[in-house]
Protein backbone atom coordinates (compact mmCIF):
# COMPACT_ATOMS: atom_id res chain seq x y z
CA UNK A 1 0.00 0.00 0.00
CA UNK A 2 1.13 3.53 -0.80
CA UNK A 3 4.49 2.52 -2.28
CA UNK A 4 5.84 0.96 0.89
CA UNK A 5 8.41 -1.77 0.94
CA UNK A 6 8.25 -2.99 4.51
CA UNK A 7 8.65 -6.14 6.55
CA UNK A 8 5.35 -5.58 8.31
CA UNK A 9 5.80 -8.15 11.06
CA UNK A 10 9.19 -6.66 11.90
CA UNK A 11 7.92 -3.07 11.98
CA UNK A 12 4.74 -3.73 13.99
CA UNK A 13 6.61 -6.06 16.33
CA UNK A 14 9.32 -3.47 16.82
CA UNK A 15 6.78 -0.76 17.64
CA UNK A 16 4.96 -2.96 20.12
CA UNK A 17 8.29 -3.94 21.68
CA UNK A 18 8.83 -0.27 22.45
CA UNK A 19 5.78 -0.46 24.77
CA UNK A 20 3.59 1.67 22.54
CA UNK A 21 0.35 -0.16 23.25
CA UNK A 22 0.94 -2.12 26.42
CA UNK A 23 -0.22 0.16 29.23
CA UNK A 24 -2.32 -1.48 31.92
CA UNK A 25 -5.30 0.50 33.13
CA UNK A 26 -6.94 -1.83 35.58
CA UNK A 27 -6.93 -0.95 39.29
CA UNK A 28 -5.80 -3.48 41.86
CA UNK A 29 -8.06 -5.04 44.47
CA UNK A 30 -7.54 -4.18 48.13
CA UNK A 31 -8.56 -7.06 50.36
CA UNK A 32 -5.96 -6.85 53.18
CA UNK A 33 -7.04 -5.83 56.70
CA UNK A 34 -7.02 -2.07 57.27
CA UNK A 35 -4.15 -1.00 59.59
CA UNK A 36 -3.95 2.21 61.64
CA UNK A 37 -1.56 3.60 59.04
CA UNK A 38 -4.09 2.79 56.31
CA UNK A 39 -6.80 4.55 58.32
CA UNK A 40 -4.65 7.69 58.51
CA UNK A 41 -4.00 7.51 54.79
CA UNK A 42 -7.73 7.03 54.21
CA UNK A 43 -8.54 10.13 56.26
CA UNK A 44 -5.96 12.12 54.34
CA UNK A 45 -7.39 10.83 51.08
CA UNK A 46 -10.94 11.81 52.05
CA UNK A 47 -9.71 15.31 52.86
CA UNK A 48 -7.90 15.44 49.53
CA UNK A 49 -10.99 14.23 47.70
CA UNK A 50 -13.04 17.03 49.22
CA UNK A 51 -10.44 19.52 47.99
CA UNK A 52 -10.50 17.99 44.50
CA UNK A 53 -14.28 18.10 44.30
CA UNK A 54 -14.32 21.73 45.42
CA UNK A 55 -11.69 22.60 42.82
CA UNK A 56 -13.60 20.62 40.18
CA UNK A 57 -16.62 22.80 40.90
CA UNK A 58 -14.38 25.68 39.77
CA UNK A 59 -13.55 23.80 36.56
CA UNK A 60 -9.96 23.06 37.60
CA UNK A 61 -8.36 20.58 35.12
CA UNK A 62 -5.88 19.17 37.66
CA UNK A 63 -8.74 18.39 40.04
CA UNK A 64 -10.67 16.64 37.27
CA UNK A 65 -7.57 14.64 36.38
CA UNK A 66 -6.91 13.63 39.99
CA UNK A 67 -10.51 12.45 40.35
CA UNK A 68 -10.10 10.45 37.16
CA UNK A 69 -6.97 8.83 38.59
CA UNK A 70 -8.77 8.07 41.83
CA UNK A 71 -11.69 6.32 40.17
CA UNK A 72 -9.48 4.47 37.69
CA UNK A 73 -7.15 2.99 40.29
CA UNK A 74 -9.82 2.42 42.93
CA UNK A 75 -7.86 3.30 46.06
CA UNK A 76 -10.05 2.05 48.88
CA UNK A 77 -12.99 1.59 46.48
CA UNK A 78 -13.87 -0.50 43.47
CA UNK A 79 -12.47 1.05 40.29
CA UNK A 80 -15.14 2.83 38.29
CA UNK A 81 -13.96 3.29 34.72
CA UNK A 82 -17.06 5.18 33.65
CA UNK A 83 -16.45 7.81 36.31
CA UNK A 84 -12.77 7.83 35.39
CA UNK A 85 -13.78 8.44 31.77
CA UNK A 86 -16.05 11.31 32.87
CA UNK A 87 -13.40 13.11 34.94
CA UNK A 88 -10.57 12.45 32.48
CA UNK A 89 -12.85 13.80 29.77
CA UNK A 90 -13.50 17.02 31.69
CA UNK A 91 -9.77 17.56 32.18
CA UNK A 92 -8.92 16.54 28.62
CA UNK A 93 -11.39 19.01 27.14
CA UNK A 94 -9.61 21.73 29.15
CA UNK A 95 -6.30 20.75 27.55
CA UNK A 96 -4.84 18.59 30.36
CA UNK A 97 -2.16 16.54 28.57
CA UNK A 98 -2.00 13.57 30.96
CA UNK A 99 -5.78 13.35 31.00
CA UNK A 100 -5.85 13.23 27.20
CA UNK A 101 -3.36 10.36 27.16
CA UNK A 102 -5.05 8.45 29.98
CA UNK A 103 -8.46 8.86 28.37
CA UNK A 104 -7.10 7.47 25.10
CA UNK A 105 -5.59 4.54 27.02
CA UNK A 106 -8.96 3.82 28.64
CA UNK A 107 -10.64 3.75 25.25
CA UNK A 108 -8.05 1.41 23.82
CA UNK A 109 -7.68 -1.05 26.70
CA UNK A 110 -10.20 -0.75 29.50
CA UNK A 111 -13.81 -1.08 28.38
CA UNK A 112 -15.64 -4.30 27.41
CA UNK A 113 -15.87 -3.09 23.80
CA UNK A 114 -12.23 -1.95 23.63
CA UNK A 115 -10.31 -1.16 21.61
CA UNK A 116 -12.36 1.91 20.79
CA UNK A 117 -9.79 2.75 18.17
CA UNK A 118 -11.17 6.01 16.80
CA UNK A 119 -11.73 7.57 20.23
CA UNK A 120 -8.27 6.52 21.41
CA UNK A 121 -6.81 7.94 18.19
CA UNK A 122 -8.55 11.30 18.57
CA UNK A 123 -7.20 11.91 22.09
CA UNK A 124 -3.68 10.64 21.35
CA UNK A 125 -3.74 12.92 18.30
CA UNK A 126 -4.50 15.97 20.45
CA UNK A 127 -1.71 15.05 22.85
CA UNK A 128 0.63 14.40 19.93
CA UNK A 129 0.01 17.89 18.56
CA UNK A 130 0.95 19.22 22.00
CA UNK A 131 4.41 17.75 21.38
CA UNK A 132 4.10 14.72 23.66
CA UNK A 133 6.43 11.99 22.36
CA UNK A 134 4.59 9.13 24.06
CA UNK A 135 1.33 10.12 22.38
CA UNK A 136 3.12 10.54 19.05
CA UNK A 137 4.48 7.00 19.24
CA UNK A 138 1.19 5.48 20.36
CA UNK A 139 -0.43 7.24 17.42
CA UNK A 140 2.20 5.78 15.10
CA UNK A 141 1.47 2.30 16.43
CA UNK A 142 -2.24 2.75 15.69
CA UNK A 143 -1.49 3.69 12.08
CA UNK A 144 0.78 0.67 11.64
CA UNK A 145 -1.43 -1.78 13.49
CA UNK A 146 -4.62 -1.31 11.45
CA UNK A 147 -7.05 -2.17 10.11
CA UNK A 148 -9.34 0.57 11.41
CA UNK A 149 -6.74 3.31 10.96
CA UNK A 150 -4.24 1.81 8.53
CA UNK A 151 -1.90 4.56 7.25
CA UNK A 152 1.77 3.52 7.41
CA UNK A 153 3.02 6.78 5.89
CA UNK A 154 1.27 8.77 8.64
CA UNK A 155 2.56 6.35 11.28
CA UNK A 156 6.15 6.61 10.09
CA UNK A 157 5.85 10.41 9.90
CA UNK A 158 4.85 10.58 13.59
CA UNK A 159 7.80 8.35 14.50
CA UNK A 160 10.09 10.79 12.67
CA UNK A 161 8.44 13.74 14.45
CA UNK A 162 9.09 12.14 17.86
CA UNK A 163 12.65 11.22 16.88
CA UNK A 164 13.30 14.78 15.73
CA UNK A 165 12.50 16.03 19.23
CA UNK A 166 15.07 13.66 20.76
CA UNK A 167 12.97 10.71 21.92
CA UNK A 168 15.35 7.72 22.07
CA UNK A 169 12.72 5.04 21.46
CA UNK A 170 11.55 6.98 18.42
CA UNK A 171 15.11 7.21 17.13
CA UNK A 172 15.45 3.42 17.33
CA UNK A 173 12.15 3.05 15.47
CA UNK A 174 13.22 5.63 12.90
CA UNK A 175 16.40 3.68 12.17
CA UNK A 176 14.35 0.51 11.66
CA UNK A 177 11.95 2.28 9.34
CA UNK A 178 14.69 3.88 7.26
CA UNK A 179 16.21 0.42 6.73
CA UNK A 180 12.89 -1.00 5.51
CA UNK A 181 11.22 1.83 3.61
CA UNK A 182 11.55 2.16 -0.12
CA UNK A 183 13.17 5.35 -1.39
CA UNK A 184 9.80 6.65 -2.63
CA UNK A 185 8.09 5.90 0.67
CA UNK A 186 10.88 7.58 2.62
CA UNK A 187 10.34 10.75 0.59
CA UNK A 188 6.60 10.63 1.36
CA UNK A 189 7.27 10.13 5.06
CA UNK A 190 9.67 13.06 5.31
CA UNK A 191 7.28 15.31 3.40
CA UNK A 192 4.48 14.37 5.79
CA UNK A 193 6.79 14.86 8.79
CA UNK A 194 7.52 18.40 7.64
CA UNK A 195 3.80 19.15 7.31
CA UNK A 196 3.04 17.78 10.77
CA UNK A 197 5.82 19.78 12.39
CA UNK A 198 4.64 22.96 10.65
CA UNK A 199 1.07 22.33 11.84
CA UNK A 200 2.29 21.76 15.39
CA UNK A 201 4.06 25.13 15.39
CA UNK A 202 0.99 26.91 14.07
CA UNK A 203 -1.41 25.09 16.36
CA UNK A 204 -0.41 25.39 20.05
CA UNK A 205 -2.12 23.07 22.56
CA UNK A 206 -4.60 25.74 23.62
CA UNK A 207 -5.90 26.17 20.08
CA UNK A 208 -5.81 22.61 18.78
CA UNK A 209 -9.15 21.61 20.24
CA UNK A 210 -10.88 24.75 18.96
CA UNK A 211 -9.40 24.15 15.51
CA UNK A 212 -10.53 20.55 15.54
CA UNK A 213 -14.06 21.44 16.66
CA UNK A 214 -14.28 24.18 14.04
CA UNK A 215 -13.20 21.74 11.35
CA UNK A 216 -15.74 19.17 12.51
CA UNK A 217 -18.54 21.74 12.45
CA UNK A 218 -17.71 23.22 9.08
CA UNK A 219 -16.80 20.10 7.12
CA UNK A 220 -19.92 18.08 6.42
CA UNK A 221 -19.36 14.74 4.65
CA UNK A 222 -18.28 15.31 1.07
CA UNK A 223 -19.51 11.95 -0.17
CA UNK A 224 -22.00 9.43 1.12
CA UNK A 225 -22.63 6.20 -0.72
CA UNK A 226 -26.01 5.67 0.95
CA UNK A 227 -28.24 8.21 2.68
CA UNK A 228 -28.64 8.13 6.44
CA UNK A 229 -31.87 9.51 7.79
CA UNK A 230 -33.31 8.97 11.24
CA UNK A 231 -31.21 6.10 12.67
CA UNK A 232 -28.07 7.31 14.33
CA UNK A 233 -25.78 4.37 15.11
CA UNK A 234 -23.21 2.73 12.87
CA UNK A 235 -20.25 0.37 13.03
CA UNK A 236 -16.92 1.62 11.67
CA UNK A 237 -14.39 -0.95 10.45
CA UNK A 238 -11.72 1.24 8.84
CA UNK A 239 -10.47 4.77 8.20
CA UNK A 240 -8.25 4.89 5.12
CA UNK A 241 -6.46 7.59 3.17
CA UNK A 242 -7.18 6.09 -0.26
CA UNK A 243 -10.72 6.29 -1.65
CA UNK A 244 -10.34 3.27 -3.92
CA UNK A 245 -9.13 1.09 -1.03
CA UNK A 246 -12.09 2.25 1.06
CA UNK A 247 -14.60 1.48 -1.71
CA UNK A 248 -13.11 -1.97 -2.20
CA UNK A 249 -13.24 -2.68 1.52
CA UNK A 250 -16.89 -1.59 1.72
CA UNK A 251 -17.78 -3.91 -1.17
CA UNK A 252 -15.84 -6.76 0.45
CA UNK A 253 -17.62 -6.26 3.77
CA UNK A 254 -20.99 -6.18 2.02
CA UNK A 255 -20.27 -9.35 0.02
CA UNK A 256 -18.41 -11.52 2.53
CA UNK A 257 -20.43 -10.67 5.63
CA UNK A 258 -23.95 -10.23 4.30
CA UNK A 259 -25.10 -13.07 6.57
CA UNK A 260 -24.77 -10.80 9.63
CA UNK A 261 -25.59 -7.42 8.10
CA UNK A 262 -29.37 -7.94 7.82
CA UNK A 263 -30.72 -4.54 6.64
CA UNK A 264 -27.45 -2.69 7.28
CA UNK A 265 -25.24 -1.60 4.40
CA UNK A 266 -21.51 -0.88 4.11
CA UNK A 267 -20.66 2.56 2.76
CA UNK A 268 -17.86 5.13 2.64
CA UNK A 269 -17.89 8.60 4.17
CA UNK A 270 -15.29 11.27 3.50
CA UNK A 271 -14.09 13.32 6.45
CA UNK A 272 -11.65 16.23 6.67
CA UNK A 273 -10.14 16.51 10.18
CA UNK A 274 -8.09 19.43 11.47
CA UNK A 275 -4.89 17.85 10.12
CA UNK A 276 -6.09 18.58 6.58
CA UNK A 277 -5.89 15.04 5.17
CA UNK A 278 -9.06 13.50 3.76
CA UNK A 279 -10.03 10.31 5.61
CA UNK A 280 -12.36 7.70 4.08
CA UNK A 281 -14.36 5.97 6.78
CA UNK A 282 -15.79 2.54 6.03
CA UNK A 283 -18.98 2.21 8.04
CA UNK A 284 -21.97 -0.13 8.32
CA UNK A 285 -25.32 1.35 9.19
CA UNK A 286 -27.58 2.72 10.15
CA UNK A 287 -29.24 1.26 13.24
CA UNK A 288 -31.85 2.67 15.61
CA UNK A 289 -30.37 1.11 18.73
CA UNK A 290 -26.80 1.28 20.00
CA UNK A 291 -27.23 -2.29 21.27
CA UNK A 292 -27.82 -3.50 17.71
CA UNK A 293 -24.69 -1.78 16.50
CA UNK A 294 -22.70 -3.17 19.45
CA UNK A 295 -23.93 -6.69 18.72
CA UNK A 296 -22.89 -6.35 15.07
CA UNK A 297 -19.47 -5.05 16.09
CA UNK A 298 -18.99 -8.06 18.38
CA UNK A 299 -19.74 -10.35 15.46
CA UNK A 300 -17.15 -8.59 13.34
CA UNK A 301 -14.57 -8.89 16.12
CA UNK A 302 -15.29 -12.61 16.32
CA UNK A 303 -14.31 -12.69 12.65
CA UNK A 304 -11.08 -10.84 13.47
CA UNK A 305 -12.26 -7.50 12.04
CA UNK A 306 -11.60 -4.59 14.37
CA UNK A 307 -14.42 -2.09 14.74
CA UNK A 308 -16.16 0.36 17.01
CA UNK A 309 -19.67 1.77 17.38
CA UNK A 310 -20.28 5.39 16.44
CA UNK A 311 -23.23 7.76 16.36
CA UNK A 312 -24.10 10.36 13.76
Amino acid sequence: MMGLSLKWTDIVGMLCALSLLTTSVQGSEHSAPVSEEDQVISQQLMSQLQDWYRAADENDPDAYFNLGQYHRTGIGIEPDLELAEFFYGKAAELGHLSAQKNLATLYYFAFPDSPRTQQAHDWWLRAAYSGDNEAQMRLAALYFKGPVLMDPIEGAAWVFVAANSGDMKAKVAQDQLENNLSADALVQVKERQAILQTQMKRMPPSSFEANLQSSDAESSPMHLSIPIEGPRHYVQVAALTNREDADQMAKKIQTEHKDILEQARAYVMEFMPATGRVIYRVQIGSMDEASHAAALCRQFKQRRIDCFVGRD
